[in-house]
């Protein structure tokens, strides 16, 4: 928003593969807030793993939502994945 600074400090554990930020806020008069938070990452395996025991399968793999079918590792912008329920 208008007169609001925002700093943020993100460090990666590539052991646990979380990805943990610390955002600073300095707000208009000088308050300042501090949050701190932490997201587990998911790679394409393990999301095909998680997928597969949980009774689907995927069809397809893509980077971005105008390339259907197309991943290209860490330079896509997204990791959009397509799967189906399969037949028991």
């Amino acid at each position: 928003g208008d007169n609001c600074v925002v700093m943020e400090e993100s460090t990666f554990n590539f052991i646990t593969s979380r990805l943990t930020v610390k955002r600073t806020m300095l707000l208009d008069g000088g308050r300042q807030v501090e949050n701190e938070f932490s997201i587990r990452t998911y790679c394409l395996h393990e999301l095909g793993k998680i997928l597969h025991n949980a009774g689907f399968r995927v069809i397809e793999v893509s980077g971005h939502i105008h390339t259907p079918g197309a991943f290209f590792g860490p330079d896509s912008t997204n990791m959009i994945i397509l799967a189906e329920k399969r037949a028991e």
